[in-house]
């Protein structure tokens, strides 16, 4: 599947989710009244008690991905170079992850006195490999050469392990799809997602025979801007929809399609850093437990 078959599956599932419904109930006249105002009645229990109440309704979920890739440029900056690596293809490592390791989290709770709007924390765990013996062009002053390359991996590999990763805030939308209640057994809904975050990894990456550092991992070089095992190099914003089912309630499954544009830049490399902008699609299957004290 590549980018442009999975916007077409997005697509798809935005004109399903327009399509009627049964509604559940009458509304009240005065609900419906203060609804053509606003797009959503904002919860009364976050208004009057705060976000954290026993009677609100949180999720958690853990999930698996399959990520594509977009071909990119790399530009790097070294010591005496200058040059930029265009059109690179990259995959995941789809092997590693299983679902008792899962690469996807999920945390949310929904806002509104409909259940239809929702905050989320989440967090993408993936992996971003320059694919071997592709030919590629590189420009400027580069240390392997310029012009049409084959480069070897000693000449130039390029990895974002332990991870490209995405940690971002979602707005999320929930609409049934079925007469049954909403998030009840055998109920199935709409989930239409769009989010935002901050991009960071850990970069393995090799030019001309020398290799990125950036030192061991401790509490002392964790993570940072210019220093740390995790690198935050940039932000992340995405698109997303799909599917939840509740297959017995408290527990679903969630089928998703999410875009993600990453801008990244100050990515560690031999004696310099890098940039990269890379649009990606992750095909994301979660399982999830609903807290609702119902």
């Amino acid at each position: 599947m590549n980018l442009s078959a999975s916007a077409k599956i997005l697509f798809s599932l935005l004109l399903i989710s327009a399509l009627p419904v049964q509604a559940q109930t009458e509304p009240e006249p005065q609900e419906a009244a203060s609804s053509s105002v606003l797009p959503f009645r904002f919860s009364r229990d976050i208004s009057k008690k705060g976000f954290f109440t026993k009677d609100a309704e949180w999720y958690f979920s853990l999930g698996v991905g399959k990520t594509y890739y977009a071909n990119s440029d790399i530009s790097v900056k070294q010591t005496g170079y200058d040059f930029t690596v265009h059109d690179v293809k990259g995959h995941d490592e789809w092997g590693d992850v299983s679902l008792l390791m899962p690469d996807i989290v999920r945390v949310g709770r929904f806002i509104d006195d409909d259940k239809m709007w929702a905050i989320e924390l989440g967090l993408d765990h993936v992996k971003y490999t320059s694919t071997a013996g592709q030919t590629v062009t590189v420009t400027g002053t580069s240390p392997i050469g310029t012009g049409s390359l084959t480069p070897s991996s000693d000449e130039f590999s390029y990895k974002l392990h332990n991870g490209l990763n995405h940690l971002m805030v979602d707005l999320v939308y929930r609409r049934p799809l079925t007469a049954a209640p909403v998030n009840d057994t055998s109920s199935l809904a709409f989930i239409g997602k769009v989010g935002a975050g901050l991009a960071y990894i850990h970069p393995y990456i090799n030019i001309n025979k020398s290799s990125s550092d950036v030192g061991n991992k401790s509490l002392n070089n964790l993570i940072g801007f210019n220093s740390g095992w995790w690198r935050i190099v940039g932000v992340s914003t995405s698109v997303e929809a799909g599917m939840r089912y509740v297959i017995s309630k408290p527990v679903y499954l969630e089928l998703t399609d999410k875009t993600i544009f990453t801008s990244m830049s100050n990515i560690p490399v031999p004696s310099g850093t890098a940039r990269q902008n890379l649009w990606s699609n992750e095909i994301l299957f979660s399982v999830g437990y609903t807290f609702d004290n119902k």
